[in-house]
């Protein structure tokens, strides 16, 4: 497993589309603007632990969350929290 290097995120907003892009040194995720939020208001450093990763994720105590985690992780919990 090759560490790839930290990668600097270039969020930005498309009008044309209705979302935001954020642009990991050329491969870019289009989110809609209440994920766009989150991701900007978890300022996380994000970066592709291995180099076959198909999104880029952050380590925080021995463990992997990745973008799609990040962003999603509210709808998760109320997808658990309906399963009683």
């Amino acid at each position: 497993m090759k560490r790839v290097k930290q990668l600097k995120v270039v969020p930005t907003v498309d009008i044309d589309l209705l979302c935001g892009i954020l642009d990991f040194s050329g491969k870019k995720y289009l989110v809609d603007f209440q994920d766009f939020n989150k991701f900007i208001v978890a300022n996380k450093k994000f970066t592709f632990i291995d180099e076959n990763d198909i999104y880029p994720s952050y380590l925080y105590n021995y463990k992997q969350f990745s973008l799609l985690e990040t962003i999603f992780k509210d709808k998760i919990k109320q997808k658990y929290d309906l399963e009683l």
